[in-house]
């Protein structure tokens, strides 16, 4: 009944998911590409900023500077969560 993001590489694939002491992890053919902590994330709807970042960039192309991406990226994942009354931390990207 919650929806976890991953990195835009593995939208529409097939994975495994294992829940152990609190942490939800995602894998992709056996490999591990992802890690929740459930406490942390534990809305409806649990993303990361930097897979939806990822996944603007990649649907503006290279047409658009990446700091312009990222600012649109934190703007959208902030009216998302207004919208749907969600409580998750949205945060720049730490380079």
């Amino acid at each position: 009944g919650k929806a976890f993001s991953v990195d835009p590489q593995y939208i529409n694939c097939y994975v495994d998911i294992e829940e152990q002491e609190d942490k939800l992890y995602i894998y992709y053919r056996k490999k591990l590409i992802e890690i929740f902590d459930l406490n942390k994330y534990n809305q409806k709807i649990n993303y990361k900023t930097e897979h939806y970042t990822k996944a603007l960039a990649q649907s503006y192309g290279k047409k658009v500077k990446p700091e312009d991406i990222e600012e649109k990226a934190l703007e959208n994942l902030k009216n998302l969560d207004i919208l749907g009354g969600i409580v998750n931390e949205v945060q720049p990207i730490i380079k």
